[in-house]
């Protein structure tokens, strides 16, 4: 039922121009339908006051990319224990083939804040993996929630080696992040990791970008 419900909305609301634009920014991807992500996060938050959410939850159709934000949306608004909330991740994780749905989905699980320490160890397999969007799932998720123990983001983020693109650069995203909070303690940590050189000069390159450090 609503998996119909999400097709029907979907397919009212694509917006062309917006398809052209956003295939340009989220490169490789070819699902994308062309729904604004502020009405797709309308949508997840309709979703969760549905009946049948949990048959949703176990059963969703994640065939584009609306598809799979949405449901990652959802996992964000829906109020469940984190202890109920990670076995969805698990199967949301796999899909995310992308920076935008990542980040969009990262930025909006609140829930976090409040079960860090569980969600440390949900991490913990992630950060260790091959898979460049679970390594870039798990590093959001330290820049977006734990940046106020930086001992700890330091030392994870030191002990990941990947050469994926989008790795690298949400590592130096982080890295930026984490100067706007700590400066001293942030380039300490950038003159003695054991992060590459391309992390390295893209991090100095975003703390420039941010207007946080003069080169």
């Amino acid at each position: 039922m609503i998996n119909k419900f999400i097709r029907n909305y979907i397919n009212e609301n694509i917006d062309l121009d917006y398809k052209k634009f956003q295939s340009k920014l989220v490169l490789n991807v070819d699902n994308i339908e062309g729904v604004r992500i502020p009405l797709l996060h309308k949508l997840a938050k309709s979703i969760c006051s549905m009946e049948y959410l949990d048959d949703y939850l176990e059963n969703p159709i994640l065939n584009t990319y609306e598809e799979i934000m949405v449901y990652g949306l959802v996992l964000g608004y829906i109020k469940i224990p984190f202890s109920k909330l990670k076995i969805y991740l698990k199967k949301f994780i796999p899909f995310i083939d992308n920076w935008a749905v990542c980040d969009t989905v990262v930025s909006n699980l609140k829930i976090i804040k409040n079960n860090k320490d569980e969600c440390l160890k949900f991490l913990n397999n992630y950060l260790k993996s091959s898979n460049e969007y679970d390594l870039r799932f798990s590093i959001v998720v330290l820049k977006c929630y734990y940046l106020d123990n930086l001992n700890l983001v330091f030392n994870l983020i030191d002990n990941i080696k990947s050469d994926y693109y989008y790795v690298n650069m949400a590592i130096a995203w982080l890295i930026s992040c984490a100067y706007k909070i700590d400066s001293n303690k942030t380039m300490n940590y950038l003159e003695n990791s054991n992060i590459s050189s391309f992390v390295y000069k893209k991090s100095i390159q975003k703390i420039h970008e941010l207007s946080l450090y003069k080169i």
